[in-house]
């Protein structure tokens, strides 16, 4: 072989390299792409999740005329029944869990505290001092 087609063969191996070597970079770059899309994706999921949670919390008061007399009295100090009672902590218990499903969220970094926090967190049914026995 003479030196020229030596040197035409070294040049297509450095050119098959340096195609290889870009083709790698373009996967990693398309993957890291393809992990944002996904985390995003996972992220309003979330969002959307507690939105709803939040939302079926409230909405239960706004319909349940019972539970919503209850919620008023305890706001207001008042002495409850024992079913009364029953009601509330309830209540209580359920809107723990979105406030749990919040926090486990942020410890995972799905969502970051201050979205956390607006989805709720600082909501006044967190604030009432029946809700601090929990």
């Amino acid at each position: 072989m003479s030196a020229e087609s030596e040197v035409k063969k070294t040049n297509w191996k450095f050119l098959g390299q340096l195609l290889g070597a870009l083709g790698v970079i373009l996967s990693l770059i398309f993957v890291a792409w393809e992990i944002r899309q996904n985390t995003e994706a996972v992220e309003n999921a979330t969002i959307q999740s507690i939105s709803e949670q939040s939302f079926t919390a409230t909405n239960l008061i706004v319909q349940n005329e019972d539970l919503r007399i209850v919620f008023n009295m305890a706001l207001d100090g008042r002495e409850l029944s024992e079913d009364q009672e029953t009601l509330i902590n309830s209540f209580y218990q359920s809107a723990l869990r979105v406030q749990m499903n919040r926090f486990l969220q942020t410890k995972l970094g799905i969502l970051d505290p201050e979205t956390a926090l607006f989805l709720g967190g600082r909501a006044n049914v967190y604030q009432t001092p029946q809700f601090s026995i929990y």
